[in-house]
């Protein structure tokens, strides 16, 4: 799908607010797993109060400039998802985790 660099901007921005938001962020391959397998995680990962973003690289490498996370450019690499709590980091990492 094609889109129009407004719409490249506001997922920018989007990414940003996430990233500027959240106090830990954990980077989420996707290789290799399923569609369900990946809905089942974000499942889980809701219920604990958890949020997962899947990010396109080059989007999120973009959001990253100037702040702390530009240090993961090198982990934007295939299907990546950023996985995020606003207040119980460990809740996430748990439910990672056991999913792994």
């Amino acid at each position: 799908m094609v889109r129009t660099r407004a719409e490249k901007s506001a997922m920018v921005d989007q990414i940003r607010l996430v990233f500027d938001g959240a106090n830990s962020l954990f980077l989420v391959s996707l290789a290799g797993l399923s569609s369900n397998e990946i809905n089942g995680l974000r499942a889980t990962l809701r219920k604990k109060g958890a949020r997962m973003v899947v990010v396109k690289n080059r989007l999120a490498r973009r959001a990253a400039e100037g702040s702390p996370i530009a240090l993961l450019d090198a982990d934007f690499r295939g299907p990546t998802a950023v996985v995020h709590h606003p207040s119980e980091p460990a809740a996430a990492a748990k439910s990672l985790f056991d999913f792994a």
